[in-house]
């Protein structure tokens, strides 16, 4: 060990050294860091508020509806909501850990990485396909329910049913947008023109 570095400032020594391979200061990864966790909490925030919402709203619905289809549609939207809400949870225990294991680990490129393939591989793979088939049966049952209880119903059914698919449609392509971003971010970090 050099004679003029004191143990206690060993920290203070590694994170002024320069990253081998990529032009990003140590503030600079502090920063996007400190970005990514306001986006993965603020993200977090409205899909949690927004799935208890729905949550409430089908658990009343099981609660008061006589058809059994819709009885069933309710039934599996609640567990799809509770699914959902399980994954967020888990991500965002995950998240919490990671951000607060030590100022060591917010400051390396490779804590940041490892945050960067987490959230790709939540808006891809067996975590957004698994979230999409345990979600979408309930509410189309729910509808289906719906339009077999009346004909006055039926109309108002299919265009409810018709927006869930159009939700869907549009879901699969913002998830994997968001996944690439998340994949290009790596690949600069990678190349080292982050």
């Amino acid at each position: 060990m050099n004679a003029d570095i004191n143990p206690g400032n060993l920290k203070v020594v590694w994170q002024s050294q320069a990253l081998e391979g990529a032009t990003m200061s140590l503030e600079q990864v502090r920063n996007r860091i400190l970005k990514l966790e306001k986006t993965i909490r603020n993200r977090t925030r409205v899909g949690g508020s927004a799935c208890i919402i729905i949550l409430l709203a089908f658990a009343y619905a099981f609660a008061i509806s006589t058809n059994v289809v819709q009885r069933i549609g309710a039934a599996l939207c609640v567990l799809g909501g509770c699914y959902f809400i399980y994954q967020l949870i888990l991500g965002m225990i995950r998240t919490h850990v990671a951000f607060r294991l030590g100022n060591e680990s917010e400051t390396s490129v490779a804590f940041y990485r490892s945050e960067l393939q987490r959230q790709r591989d939540f808006h891809r793979g067996l975590w957004l396909w698994s979230r999409l088939l345990v979600i979408t049966p309930g509410p189309l049952i729910f509808c289906l329910g719906m339009a077999l209880s009346s004909s006055a119903a039926a109309k108002t059914a299919t265009l409810i049913a018709s927006v869930l698919v159009l939700e869907l449609i549009v879901a699969v392509p913002l998830n994997l947008r968001l996944a690439r971003e998340y994949q290009h971010e790596l690949e600069s970090l990678d190349s080292g023109a982050a």
